[in-house]
């Protein structure tokens, strides 16, 4: 499969989840639906994230580096997709716990920076 197929996969994918994201946030009330709704919603948040970060860095690779080589870096933009909206959805959830402050956010942003500078170093 070629880094071409796999951008219109990923394309389609996530319009599908973007979809799914909107349903669920029109039709289930967190209230009434207990975890299977805040869950539902959790989930489809992240690969929602996930596919609209994705093709987003990808895209930036491919404009500042040039597309051949941001093709080649396919794989970083998938890692930082997920860690990113990883990092948002433990936000919210946080927030919607009511346990957020600054500090635990910033203490969450450094831990994924930290992962990520984790992962460039090993790929170098």
């Amino acid at each position: 499969m070629t880094v071409y197929t796999f951008l219109w996969g990923v394309r389609i994918l996530t319009w599908f989840s973007t979809l799914i994201w909107l349903a669920v946030l029109i039709l289930i009330d967190p209230d009434s639906s207990q975890w299977v709704g805040l869950s539902l919603f959790y989930f489809s948040l992240f690969f929602t994230l996930t596919g609209w970060t994705t093709l987003f860095l990808n895209r930036l690779r491919e404009f500042f580096l040039g597309e051949e080589e941001g093709q080649k870096k396919i794989e970083m933009s998938i890692r930082e997709g997920i860690l990113i909206s990883f990092c948002c959805i433990v936000i919210l959830f946080l927030q919607g716990k009511g346990f957020l402050t600054w500090w635990i956010t910033a203490f969450i942003i450094t831990g994924f920076l930290l992962v990520e500078l984790y992962f460039l170093w090993k790929d170098e």
